[in-house]
């Protein structure tokens, strides 16, 4: 069951933010900047990538690499980081997300992790299986092409049918149960989750890749696609939205207050 009573708090929260005042550009660069490295490290954390936060944010703040890591796991940083703007500026335009920008998006996830260029941003060509899970069923490859335009109607139809974190949780548990792509879906996904939250005023959501949190956030993607039932994954981005609303809400406020005290 959708826990309404969390879904409710973040619709009053994301309402709070529209009566706090704004970051001014330089704090506004730096928080969004901290999120995009929080971002790009825990999301290939849970994909595997070896790199830790710091290792992370030194790459893409000051170009260099720290630590005998395997090359992969930069390049992995340095593409996300790329996809990772691309979303972004399409989410501030409220640009509407087509089945092109999608492949677009995993497209420069994955632009230099393949030899072969035309993977990225490509259509898988073979049938992929979650590994350990034989009940849940990825889109054969004849079936993607179809699945993928109704699924961008289907984010059309209900763009205002449903809260942004619930539309945002469904896009994801859809979109990785197609499994459109060769490889990136996790990340593509993700990117996706964070396209429609930004969309609507919300923080950006970053899963932790810590073991726990790694487990709860699979567990519950497995269970929705299982049962067909995405309940619990609607509840567990809303847990994470409501945390990111916190945080946010806690910097505002204090913000409001500085500028409350320095007039009097």
């Amino acid at each position: 069951m959708i826990n309404r009573i969390l879904l409710k708090s973040t619709t009053a929260k994301r309402q709070r933010l529209d009566q706090l005042p704004s970051l001014s550009a330089i704090e506004a660069e730096r928080y969004f900047q901290q999120q995009k490295i929080e971002h790009i490290w825990s999301s290939n954390a849970i994909e595997g990538n070896t790199l830790s936060y710091h290792e992370t944010r030194v790459l893409l703040t000051q170009g260099i690499t720290i630590g005998a890591k395997p090359l992969v796991d930069y390049i992995e940083a340095l593409d996300l980081s790329i996809a990772y703007d691309n979303a972004m500026t399409l989410a501030a335009g409220a640009e509407p997300l087509t089945t092109q920008e999608i492949c677009s998006i995993n497209h420069l996830v994955l632009q230099r992790e393949f030899d072969d260029p035309n993977i990225a941003g490509t259509y898988r060509s073979e049938p992929v299986q979650p590994a350990g899970v034989p009940e849940v069923k990825y889109a054969q490859p004849r079936e993607i092409p179809e699945k993928m335009q109704a699924l961008a109607q289907w984010l059309k139809d209900n763009a205002t049918q449903m809260t942004p974190v619930e539309l945002a949780a469904q896009l994801h548990q859809k979109f990785v149960t197609i499994h459109p792509f060769i490889d990136g879906n996790g990340r593509t996904a993700r990117l996706l989750l964070n396209y429609i939250l930004v969309c609507h005023g919300y923080p950006v959501v970053n899963i932790m890749p810590d073991p726990q949190a790694r487990e709860a956030y699979m567990t519950a993607l497995m269970h929705s696609q299982v049962d067909n039932n995405p309940d619990d994954f609607i509840n567990l981005i809303a847990h994470y939205t409501d945390e990111a609303l916190d945080e946010m809400i806690k910097i505002l406020e204090l913000l409001e207050k500085n500028i409350r005290d320095s007039r009097q």
